[in-house]
């Protein structure tokens, strides 16, 4: 019996301190609200079409801009937007997009601690490499980052 009460204790301990560390997390929401992320950029590689990955030797591969966050957010869903329905939680890396020539041409801030700002939105096609993009309206160094 002790044994089985000291496993309860345990798994209620393992289970406050996951609940702590998810209501740390900033809540964000989807467009039209703005927000600014910080962290480190990196180029990643993904099959793109025609069938993103399923023909490997006839898919274009592409390289996109991936924002690695310096701390986990939670981006709520929309109930009224069927494109932005979906809730995620513990999100540590977004797809920035950046309208405009040389779009995703973002090589002077990678490895660099930046901040971008803009709207959040929804994977919504095979382009989108992971579940939560921002549509990047402005990017520079994060408060403190050495330039």
């Amino acid at each position: 019996m002790r044994h089985i009460l000291k496993s309860l204790g345990v798994v209620a301990l393992i289970g406050l301190f996951a609940c702590a560390a998810h209501a740390e997390e900033q809540i964000l929401q989807y467009e039209p609200s703005v927000v600014g992320l910080t962290g480190v950029i990196r180029m990643e590689r993904h099959y793109g079409p025609p069938s993103f990955g399923a023909s490997p030797k006839t898919d274009l591969v592409e390289t996109v801009p991936i924002l690695l966050l310096d701390k986990p957010v939670t981006v709520q869903g929309n109930p009224r937007s069927p494109a932005e329905a979906e809730a995620f939680s513990h999100v540590t890396r977004v797809q920035l997009v950046v309208a405009g020539p040389g779009r995703n041409d973002l090589t002077r801030f990678l490895g660099k601690h930046i901040v971008a700002t803009g709207r959040l939105f929804e994977k919504v096609s095979g382009e989108n490499f992971t579940d939560v993009l921002l549509d990047v309206r402005q990017i520079g160094p994060a408060a403190g980052a050495a330039r």
